[in-house]
C-alpha cells in the first residue's frame, strides 16, 4: 500500500468499526417497527412492504411524518382565495391502531 495513505485511514476505519453496533441496533429496531406497521396493513401502494418501510423510516430515522399519512389517509387541498390550504381528513378505521403503534 501507499505509506502516505495508511496512517490517515487507520483512525477513520477504527471509528467506522465502532459505529457498526449503533447501526445494527438502529436498523433492527426500524425493521421491527416496519414489521408491526406492515401487519396493521394501513398502506398498500406501491407495495405493502415498501410502504411500511418508508413510513417507519420517515418516522423513526428522519422524524418526518404526518399522522394522517401514517394512518393511510391522504391530505386533500382546498382553494381559499388564491392559496391552496391543506384539509385534514376525518379519522379513519385505523385511527386507534395508528395512535397506539407510535
Amino acid at each position: 500500500g501507499e505509506t502516505w495513505m495508511g496512517p490517515r485511514l487507520l483512525p477513520i476505519i477504527s471509528a467506522l468499526k465502532d459505529t457498526l453496533t449503533f447501526f445494527l441496533v438502529t436498523w433492527t429496531c426500524t425493521l421491527a417497527a416496519a414489521h408491526a406497521y406492515y401487519n396493521l396493513q394501513m398502506r398498500e401502494e406501491p407495495t405493502p412492504f415498501y410502504a411500511a418501510l418508508m413510513q417507519v423510516v420517515r418516522l423513526g430515522i428522519f422524524g418526518d411524518f404526518d399522522l394522517f399519512e401514517f394512518e393511510g389517509l391522504d391530505t386533500t387541498y382546498k382553494l381559499n382565495g388564491e392559496e391552496w390550504e391543506p384539509v385534514d381528513p376525518d379519522p379513519g378505521p385505523n385511527y386507534v391502531n395508528c395512535r397506539l403503534s407510535q
